[in-house]
Parts: structure tokens; C-alpha cells; sequence
């Protein structure tokens, strides 16, 4: 275990997608950029070349590097302004997402009963399959990075929030009885559009032999498919109530909302500070 962990510590691995490491490689990757910061202010020196150096980090890492890519580009634009922030709408690996909302809407829309499907096919990029790579998840970290479960917890309980990724959730029964149903394959016509792109095809089919399919590229969330202000707000309260109490989580929602005109930030960092104050109840 601290083999492994050491070696997301070095760069981060998919190996470890579905364990406790995989969100530490974020964390990992912030505490070194926030430390490096802290040093270079300091006066700690390091080589002025050592990412494009030939003994640099991107030839040690990979392989070597297209300099036209990189030089005069940093800031034209910033990705936070163009193509802007995304906001993740399921607690799961992202390249799941597009398929998770067509499964949504198609369970939603056409009212799909779970034991009337016989069968539900995800084509998708081999890109897809080699992050999501828990196809018979059996807790609720290795669901997060499973895209049978993901589709299945989408079309037998038509939700997929913090809930639905817990070690219960994942073993539920009839959640693993309903996994063999879920096939995720690599379509031909959606690998020759490339990586760039997270096109999933979700095709249901009935025991009755009537079927029920839908496309998308891109997941509520992105910038070219915000989430609602009312989604927002969900998805916020949904998380803070794991830290703080449900009302105090709602009301910082709405501070939250308000804060370009506050005068100060003082109450709504009151709000989002984790401890119930007297009468707060979860």
C-alpha cells in the first residue's frame, strides 16, 4: 500500500482510481504548488529550464515536448475564462457523465421500469474504459470510477448523488444483480473523433424488444450545458450538509449568491464553518 501510494505521490495513477489515493493526487498536486510558491518567494533556487531541459520534466515524463504548443499560449486564454468552469454534476469519474445523462433522461422520459430492461450498451473512446476501469465495483470508491454502476445506479434508482456512492449503495443487491446488463463498448465512429471529444451512445433494450437510445457530448456542467441555478444550489447544499447543518448549509447557498455586493465575507464564512451552533440539528 505505500508503494502505491508513493508512486501517485510521484505523478498520479489510474492504477489507483477507485481507492482513497485517487483524490489525494488533486490534493497532492495543490499542497506541492502551494509549497513550491512558498519557497520560490523565500529565495529557494531551482533550474530556470527544468520543464523543457533535456534532462526536464517533460522529457522524463513524457517523452519530450511541441514547444509551438506551449510558447506564447500561457494566458490566451486562461482555461478559467475560456472555455470557462465546469462543475461536476455526479460524485463520479467525469467520463461517465455524458452517458450518466442520457440514462437519466431516458429512464425519466420514457418511464423505464429496471426489470423490463434486458440490456443497456454504452458506446463511447477506448479513453473512457481506461479510467473507468471497475467494471463489477464492489465499494462505493471503485463505483465512482465504474460505468456499469454509474448507469446502473442512473437507471434503477434514477439518482446518482453522494448517496449512491457508498460502500451500501454499491452492494445493494439488486444494484449488482443489474450490473451484468450494463455493457460498455468501444464504437468505432466515436474513437476516429479522438480523445478531445467524451461522446457516449446509450442504447436500452426492453425484454420486450422495444429499444430506447440517445447521444451526447458533453455532461450538464460543462460551460456549453451550465447547471441551473436551482442544480447548483442542490448539489451545494447536498455536499456542505456532510459538514455542517442542513439549514445553515442552505442559508449559506443563498449567501453565497449575494457575496459580489457584501460588504463582508465574515457571515458567510461563519456559515460554512463545520459545528452546529445551539438548536442547529442535522
Amino acid at each position: 500500500m505505500a508503494l502505491s501510494i508513493a508512486a501517485s505521490m510521484a505523478s498520479g495513477l489510474r492504477e489507483n482510481f477507485g481507492t482513497m489515493t485517487k483524490p489525494l493526487h488533486s490534493g497532492r498536486a495543490a499542497s506541492n504548488g502551494v509549497a513550491a510558491a512558498l519557497l520560490a518567494r523565500g529565495g529557494f533556487t531551482a533550474s530556470d529550464s527544468g520543464l523543457e531541459a533535456p534532462r526536464g520534466f517533460f522529457s522524463a515524463a513524457g517523452g519530450g515536448f511541441a514547444a509551438e504548443r506551449i510558447e506564447g499560449r500561457l494566458g490566451r486564454p486562461f482555461f478559467l475564462r475560456d472555455p470557462g468552469v465546469s462543475i461536476k454534476p455526479y460524485p463520479s469519474g467525469s467520463l461517465a457523465h455524458p452517458a450518466m445523462d442520457v440514462m437519466l433522461d431516458l429512464a425519466r422520459g420514457h418511464d423505464l421500469e429496471p426489470g423490463r430492461i434486458e440490456r443497456i450498451e454504452v458506446g463511447t473512446n477506448s479513453n473512457v474504459p481506461n479510467a473507468l476501469i471497475h467494471h463489477r465495483p464492489v465499494t462505493g470508491l471503485q463505483g465512482k470510477f465504474s460505468m456499469e454502476y454509474c448507469i446502473a445506479t442512473c437507471a434503477v434508482r434514477r439518482r446518482a448523488g453522494l448517496a449512491e456512492f457508498t460502500d451500501e449503495a454499491v452492494l445493494d443487491p439488486g444494484i449488482q444483480r443489474f450490473l451484468p446488463k450494463v455493457d460498455l463498448v468501444v464504437a468505432p465512429d466515436l474513437e476516429t473523433l479522438g480523445y478531445q471529444h467524451v461522446r457516449s451512445r446509450v442504447i436500452v433494450t426492453m425484454k420486450d424488444g422495444g429499444r430506447a437510445g440517445g447521444e451526447a457530448e458533453w455532461a450538464r456542467g460543462y460551460p456549453a450545458m451550465p447547471m441551473t441555478e436551482a442544480e447548483l444550489t442542490a448539489k451545494f447544499t447536498e455536499c456542505a450538509a456532510e459538514a455542517i447543518p442542513v439549514a445553515r448549509a442552505a442559508e449559506a447557498a443563498e449567501a453565497i449568491g449575494f457575496l459580489a455586493e457584501a460588504e463582508t465575507v465574515t457571515k458567510t464564512l461563519a456559515l460554512l464553518t463545520a459545528g452546529e451552533t445551539a438548536g442547529e440539528q442535522q
